[in-house]
């Protein structure tokens, strides 16, 4: 019970986070894996319309949903329309714990840089870059499934 509350106090921090992230525009994404080896599952972000779950079958598939969503809120410049989407996150709470969140910057290159937090741990892990992102997220599937 007391690791469960702690993971959604995580969660939430993580959340927080990216409504005044100090670094710049940062975007956030709740991920949740399908049972297996393969990268495969669906996310969840606040500037999506609520319940829309968007599916993806590799790293490659959810990169690309990712950064159209990206490009989308830029081009609608929404960010007092998303803190208020992910305050109502916070307030309506999350139909499920996900396997990772992840908050972060787009670089002026078209790149990621941020952070992630998995379910399992309370730990939050940086990263710099989608091919650093890719390589790690792998990594935690093969080895804690």
């Amino acid at each position: 019970m007391e690791a469960f509350q702690y993971q959604t106090d995580a969660v939430n921090f993580m959340i927080r986070e990216s409504l005044e992230d100090p670094y710049g525009r940062s975007f956030l994404f709740l991920i949740y894996l399908e049972e297996g080896a393969a990268f495969r599952g669906k996310f969840l972000s606040p500037y999506l319309k609520p319940s829309e779950w968007v599916p993806f079958d590799s790293f490659q598939e959810f990169q690309e949903s990712a950064d159209h969503l990206i490009r989308q809120t830029l081009k609608r410049d929404a960010r007092e329309e998303a803190v208020r989407c992910c305050r109502q996150w916070i307030a309506k709470g999350l139909p499920m714990q996900p396997d990772y969140v992840l908050c972060c910057i787009k670089t002026p290159d078209g790149d990621w840089t941020g952070r992630y937090i998995r379910k399992s741990e309370s730990q939050i892990y940086c990263f710099d870059g989608k091919s650093q992102l890719e390589k790690r997220l792998n990594d935690h599937k093969k080895w804690w499934g």
